[in-house]
C-alpha cells in the first residue's frame, strides 16, 4: 500500500466523532488513535521509502 486511502481515514475520523459527541470517550479514543497510526506510518514511510511494509503496517486492517 502507497499510501492510507483518504476516505478511510474520513470514515474513521467520523466514527470516532459519533463516539465522541455520544460522550463514549473510550471508544472515541481508540479510534481516534488508530487514525493518528495511520498517518503517522504514513509519513514515515514517505520520509523512509527503504522501509518494509512489515515493520510499518497500521494496526487496524484497511480493507479495499
Amino acid at each position: 500500500m502507497e499510501h492510507p486511502p483518504i476516505i478511510v481515514l474520513i470514515r474513521l475520523h467520523n466514527e470516532a466523532m459519533g463516539y465522541f459527541v455520544k460522550e463514549m470517550y473510550g471508544e472515541a479514543l481508540t479510534i481516534f488513535t488508530e487514525v493518528f497510526s495511520l498517518i503517522h506510518w504514513y509519513l514515515q514511510s514517505k520520509h523512509n521509502p527503504r522501509l518494509e511494509l512489515e515493520q510499518n503496517q497500521p494496526s487496524i486492517p484497511i480493507y479495499f
